[in-house]
């Protein structure tokens, strides 16, 4: 089949045709990730965004569901900076998220390494944007939890501050959501 143009009319709907297309774009980068020895005085804590939506990319997307990678990237970047003021250690041990390309995605959990001393700031930190994201995604996400805990874990390395800063800056500008509309 050759052709200049897509018509898309699959809605997934019986009956029902659409004259565009909800496409999507994969890319594929390494991010070498450097490690430092964990400081002696760092605790380990498990932040987890649950609770929201998610959906299909072609499906739900007009729906503003709210995407737990990009609120994760939100809340280290917050977190970064908080702590940066502090003077104190703020990394990342562990993260995991999503299921597929073509997702709105549901959850993620990171864990972090901080100073024990900093924990109550870390969880009031956490809870301040909790309480913007739900302001933001009042009438969409009615079920959002952003939770923190302390983990029984230890790790021996942790992300270097540079490594951190390139993983943070991916998840905040990656693009998202609806990039054109046309009604």
């Amino acid at each position: 089949i050759k052709g200049k143009r897509l018509i898309n009319i699959d809605t997934e709907e019986e009956g029902t045709f659409y004259y565009g297309c909800a496409g999507g774009v994969n890319a594929n980068f390494d991010l070498p990730a450097k490690y430092i020895d964990t400081p002696k005085e760092t605790g380990f804590y498990e932040i987890d965004i649950s609770g929201l939506q998610g959906g299909h990319s072609g499906v739900q997307i007009h729906e503003k569901h709210a995407n737990a990678h990009k609120l994760l990237g939100r809340i280290l970047y917050h977190l970064t900076d908080y702590f940066s003021e502090k003077d104190t250690i703020f990394s990342i041990a562990e993260i995991k998220g999503g299921d597929a390309k073509n997702v709105i995605t549901l959850k993620a959990t990171v864990i972090v390494g901080i100073n024990p001393a900093y924990k109550t700031n870390l969880e009031n930190e956490v809870k301040n944007c909790l309480n913007t994201f739900k302001n933001e995604y009042a009438g969409s996400e009615p079920d959002m939890k952003i939770t923190t805990k302390e983990v029984d874990k230890s790790f021996d390395k942790i992300l270097s501050d540079e490594t951190l800063e390139k993983l943070i800056s991916a998840l905040v500008l990656i693009p998202n959501d609806v990039l054109a509309q046309h009604t």
